[in-house]
């Protein structure tokens, strides 16, 4: 009996570890990189799920189909002297109803800070429209089902000494796994950690929020406000346990270990 019960748990054993492992598929090389990952190398489209990279020598951003081919390639706009800092969404329906990929993304100037604009171009390099001085996006839907984008810039315009917000209607769609995105909540990493963690906030606009962590047992152990895209707390301090984190409207949670 012991023997047949060594040879069962050994078959399960090796059953759970041949199936616990991911398989490597392919290696890409990008120019960009963002802490949460949903989203980064990997759209969805009518036409199936495609892959991107971007050279940040050549400016050269090459789309690859889902079997890891390359379909096609191109050279994204940018003003002279500015760099790509970000792609902020990549859609195939959300800006225009044809077959092309949309790359919504922004871009700084080196040795000028206040330098700063969001471009809109599909994936022949055609740029479809440029929002100079914005830095932020965000989209939204509305109680009628329509899409907005909301953007805005890095810096309070002077005269008002407030942060100006243009809103813009947009005719498209979303696929449902680009809808999760708009809905998504705060990303936090490493989680668990016993020394740093690192919150994403992946609805930032440039504004200060209030960062709220609680216990388990609902006891407020910090409150700070935060501008930043990428938020670091030192939380080596805090006893083992659950925690609770709120960012402006949103929350999550994260163990301390």
């Amino acid at each position: 009996m012991k023997k047949i019960t060594f040879l069962l748990l050994t078959t399960l054993f090796s059953y759970s570890y041949s199936y616990s492992q991911g398989t490597l598929e392919h290696t890409y090389s990008s120019g960009v990189q963002k802490a949460n990952m949903s989203g980064v190398l990997g759209v969805n489209t009518a036409n199936g799920f495609k892959y991107y990279t971007f050279n940040r020598s050549t400016n050269l951003v090459e789309i690859y189909n889902q079997s890891h081919v390359l379909e096609t390639s191109f050279t994204i706009p940018l003003d002279a002297g500015h760099f790509l800092s970000e792609f902020i969404f990549v859609t195939d329906k959300l800006f225009n109803n044809d077959n092309q990929i949309e790359f919504l993304y922004k871009s700084y100037k080196t040795g000028d800070t206040d330098n700063k604009k969001m471009y809109l171009c599909n994936d022949t390099g055609v740029l479809l429209q440029s929002f100079p001085g914005k830095y932020y996006a965000g989209i939204v839907k509305d109680n009628s089902n329509n899409y907005k984008m909301i953007v805005s810039g890095a810096l309070q315009n002077p005269a008002t000494n407030s942060y100006d917000y243009d809103v813009y209607g947009l005719t498209g769609t979303l696929s449902t796994e680009q809808q999760d995105i708009l809905t998504q909540k705060t990303v936090v990493f490493p989680n668990p950690s016993n020394n740093v963690i690192n919150i994403s906030n992946t609805s930032n606009t440039g504004r200060a929020s209030t960062l709220q962590i609680f216990s388990a047992d609902g006891k407020k152990v910090l409150e700070e406000k935060h501008a930043e895209e990428e938020i670091k707390i030192d939380v080596s301090a805090l006893q083992n346990g659950v925690y609770i984190y709120k960012l402006g409207d949103k929350s999550g949670k994260f163990i301390k270990n």
